[in-house]
């Protein structure tokens, strides 16, 4: 009988760090995305459900593309090892700073300035917590023009 609930114990303590990814150790960083070329600029927001989004741009496919992933509240990736590709449109050739929140439903919202249209404009994308496109694939606010 010790041995049943020892070896209880032992798949119990066992599955619990297996689904956990949050690092204990402060010194230890949480690894988001690990593949080729740069990711820079990121950004990260909680959300009520205690759940995480961080997004960024990446230049895994030659030119900066806008990527975004969801953890839950035990740090468990939830979009896939590689993250959502939220906007692979042209950018300028400097990066700059853009917006990242998180609304009351746990959706997140991310602004930034891109050239699809040939000028620097704002769009901004609402995904839902299971990565669906919420306001479609892209939103632009051009009477912004330069400004975020």
């Amino acid at each position: 009988m010790k041995r049943l609930i020892l070896f209880a114990i032992l798949i119990l303590t066992l599955s619990t760090s297996i689904s956990a990814q949050w690092t204990s150790d402060p010194t230890v960083n949480t690894m988001i995305v690990d593949t080729t070329g740069e990711q820079d600029l990121p950004k990260s927001v909680s959300c009520p459900d205690g759940s995480t989004y961080i997004s960024w741009f990446d230049s895994r496919g030659g030119s900066y593309a806008v990527y975004m992933q969801r953890l839950n509240a035990d740090g468990v990736k939830l979009w896939g090892s590689q993250g959502l590709l939220i906007s692979n449109n042209p950018q300028s050739t400097s990066l700059v700073d853009y917006s990242l929140t998180c609304d009351a439903a746990n959706n997140a919202i991310v602004a930034f300035t891109d050239m699809r249209s040939g000028d620097l404009d704002v769009f901004a994308y609402k995904i839902s917590p299971s990565g669906e496109f919420l306001w479609g694939s892209k939103r632009r606010y051009p009477f912004l023009g330069n400004r975020i």
